[in-house]
């Protein structure tokens, strides 16, 4: 599982339960939600909401720095949706990593 996820404090799926684009985002919750997942980053919130208006599949993201992005993932494979949750959470890894080594080398 990947480290970066411990710069992501929440993550709520929302999609409609019959809508065909709204694979990846059924997918990535199943993923997500996994024990595994649970407990690689313990202070991790999944949460999920079934849409009943027809809105498309979203995936909302709170990181760690108080950032939150909201991501429209209809018609989105699996793989783009983790990549496109965990860039920002690895930009924060990066950081802190660059921190870490300054005061390692100070």
């Amino acid at each position: 599982m990947s480290s970066v996820r411990r710069f992501i404090s929440k993550v709520k799926v929302s999609f409609g339960a019959y809508d065909k684009a709204a694979r990846g985002s059924r997918e990535f919750l199943r993923q997500w939600s996994a024990a595994k997942v649970a407990a690689s980053a313990p202070d991790l919130e999944v949460l999920s909401e079934v849409r009943t208006d027809g809105g498309p599949p979203t995936v909302v993201v709170k990181y760690t720095d108080g950032h939150e992005a909201v991501l429209d993932v209809s018609n989105s494979d699996v793989r783009n949706i983790v990549k496109e949750v965990e860039d920002h959470a690895l930009s924060l890894g990066n950081v802190e990593t660059v921190k870490a080594w300054q005061l390692k080398s100070s």
